[in-house]
This record gives structure tokens, C-alpha cells and sequence, in this order.
């Protein structure tokens, strides 16, 4: 099956710009009324032009190209099994490599441009000497065929929490409270070692529950040893505190993602998107949780908990104990979350 891009003659990258004047230069040459006229092609092209101009009818397309690519295109050292997600820089794929059979994630650039492979190196530069459970681990950055970039990093199974809670409603206290030490534990790594993730929300974490295990993916607006010259590129505005959204774009800091923490969150133990002020209503939360997540959701930066002065991981235990009787769930299982399984 010839593909739009095929006939338009253009990277599957390639910008709204560059498919416009492909489109124009053919159709000079193949249009009906020209000598060199051929109606059935002319017909292909504007067709192609029509579906790659249209930013939800090109991101179907392409959507449906991925998955008919499943399992027979190799990217270097990789075979691709499946399209995961595409999100605003990049399109992700669970790859097998042809060697050692083990399964990883390709990250593919979405257009082959010098803002798209500066958010890709960024990404693969926050997270390439961390290790920790918390944070999927780098294996290589590629240059594809097409000169565009990639990163290949672990592959993580599990559901996100935004996966949870749109099958299961309002997640348990209980495993609202191992989330929370968990991911605390990995942001205290992460900062420590100079990253600010930029971008906490519920698509960002997967749950991994048969073992209390939380993991933030996703590094596209992440910061590397910010400064007064760094500038935060992009948001995702419930999640974001408002020093993120102010439009002199202040660097990020740890206590931002602390921000992001607290509202996902509250997300997880109401299943809607909602305030601190909305959450300290609910009687079904236990009123230390609610007034935990209240000090990290402060709009006032400055009032938030500074991550190096205050012991976070030991509150959210204390909060743990006194709420549930210990920091263990009591045998109290998660409940079964449906996602794909790849082996």
C-alpha cells in the first residue's frame, strides 16, 4: 500500500509547510488540465494533501499506520511490536531487540526539526545516569534513517493512573498512600541528582501494584541544573503550578513538581480532575492525606515544603500509619486494571 506520504514524496515528519509545497509542486505537473495531466493521480494527491493538512485527520492516519506496521519494521537493532502513544514531540513504540529478545520503549521524533530534537537530546540527557526504580533507564539514542532521533529506554508494564482511574473510579486511600511514598522517594533522587521532571501528571506515571511500584515516564519538559537562564518550554495547565504558567516561563524547581504531585494525587483518590479546597470536603479521605496534599498544592511557592528541609518521605509514612495502622495495605490487594500485556 502506497502511504500519503509516499505519494506527496515527503517525510512522515515532514511539517504542514513542506506538505503544502509538495502538494503544489505535483499537482503543477500532474493536474488534469496539463499536458503532463494524470486525473487519477492528481486525485491521490489531493487527498493526501487534504488528510496530512488537518492536524486530527493526519494524527488518525497516522495512528493507523503504526499499527499496521506492528511487528514488521526493524529500527536499527529493534523490531516494532506496537504503537503506544503519540504525544506533543514524539510518538512511542514497545520494540523487542533482534539479540537479547528483551522488550524496550523507541521514542520517535514527530517532525525532523531543530525544536523537536532538542526537546528529544533533553529528555534522554535528564534521565541518562539515573538509576532508580522510580524512572525508566535509557539504553541509546538512534539516528534514524530519516535523520530524525529517537531514544530507546526500559520497557515499563503497567497501567498509568489515569489508566486506573478511568476503570476503577476513586482509587483506595490505602494505595493512594504506597503511591505517594514511592514517587516522593523517586523525586527526592531526581532532584537530588539536578532534574526537575516539568510535566507530573497522572498519563506520566505507571502503577506497577504487585509490588507498590510507581515510575514517571516522560522527560520532554524536564530540566537539567536549572538557572535563572533556563526556561520552562511547555505545561500541562491542571498540573502545573502558577509560576509555570506565568508568561515570563520562571525555571522549575523541585517544589514544582511537588505541585504536580499533590494534584495528581488528588486526582487519583477523587478520579476527577479537582482543587485542594474540593478534596478537604471529602469525608472518605483521611484528614491528614487531605492536609498533606494541601501543603504541596500551596499556589504560594514559597509556601510550599522546601524538598531539602522538610523530611517528606517520613511524613507521608507517619500520615501512612496513623491512617491505615501501618504503612503496609494489609494484605488489601489493588484492583485489577486491564491494559496490554506484551511478551
Amino acid at each position: 500500500m502506497t502511504t500519503h506520504y509516499e505519494v506527496l514524496n515527503v517525510d512522515k515528519r515532514a511539517s504542514l509547510e513542506v506538505i503544502q509545497a509538495a502538494f503544489k509542486a505535483l499537482a503543477v505537473k500532474y493536474h488534469p488540465d496539463k499536458p503532463t495531466g494524470n486525473a487519477r493521480l492528481f486525485a491521490k494527491l489531493a487527498e493526501a494533501r487534504d488528510v496530512l493538512s488537518d492536524e486530527r485527520k493526519r494524527r488518525e492516519y497516522d495512528s493507523s499506520l503504526a499499527n499496521q506496521f506492528d511487528g514488521k519494521t526493524l529500527v536499527g537493532s529493534y523490531e516494532v511490536l506496537k504503537f503506544l502513544a503519540e504525544g506533543a514531540m514524539g510518538r512511542t513504540y514497545v520494540v523487542r531487540h533482534t539479540l537479547t529478545k528483551k522488550l524496550a520503549v523507541l521514542k520517535a521524533c514527530l517532525e525532523i526539526s531543530p525544536e523537536h530534537e532538542e526537546v528529544m537530546l533533553n529528555e534522554a540527557q535528564a534521565i541518562w545516569d539515573i538509576r532508580h526504580y522510580a524512572f525508566p533507564a535509557v539504553r541509546e539514542v538512534l539516528k534514524l534513517d530519516d535523520g530524525a532521533l529517537a531514544i530507546v529506554m526500559s520497557y515499563i508494564p503497567g497501567p498509568t493512573i489515569e489508566q486506573a482511574v478511568k476503570q476503577l473510579g476513586p482509587i483506595d486511600p490505602i494505595h493512594v498512600g504506597w503511591m505517594f511514598e514511592r514517587l516522593l522517594a523517586g523525586l527526592n533522587f531526581l532532584h537530588a541528582n539536578g532534574v526537575v521532571h516539568g510535566d507530573l501528571k497522572p498519563q506520566n506515571i505507571i502503577l506497577q501494584p504487585e509490588n507498590h511500584g510507581a515510575v514517571m515516564i516522560d522527560f520532554g519538559l524536564a530540566m537539567i541544573k536549572p538557572n535563572n537562564k533556563s526556561k520552562n518550554i511547555g505545561y500541562t495547565e491542571h498540573f502545573s503550578p502558577p509560576e509555570q504558567l506565568w508568561s515570563d516561563r520562571k525555571p522549575l524547581i523541585p517544589e514544582t513538581d511537588l505541585y504536580a504531585l499533590g494534584m495528581t494525587m488528588a486526582y487519583a483518590l477523587t478520579g476527577k480532575l479537582t482543587t485542594p479546597e474540593e478534596l478537604s470536603r471529602m469525608t472518605n479521605i483521611p484528614g491528614p492525606l487531605t492536609t498533606f496534599i494541601r501543603r504541596l498544592t500551596d499556589r504560594d511557592v514559597l509556601k510550599r515544603p522546601n524538598w531539602q528541609k522538610t523530611d517528606l518521605l517520613s511524613e507521608i509514612g507517619d500520615i501512612r500509619t496513623k491512617a491505615f495502622g501501618s504503612r503496609s495495605t494489609r494484605g488489601k490487594s489493588f484492583p485489577k486494571v486491564t491494559y496490554d500485556i506484551i511478551k
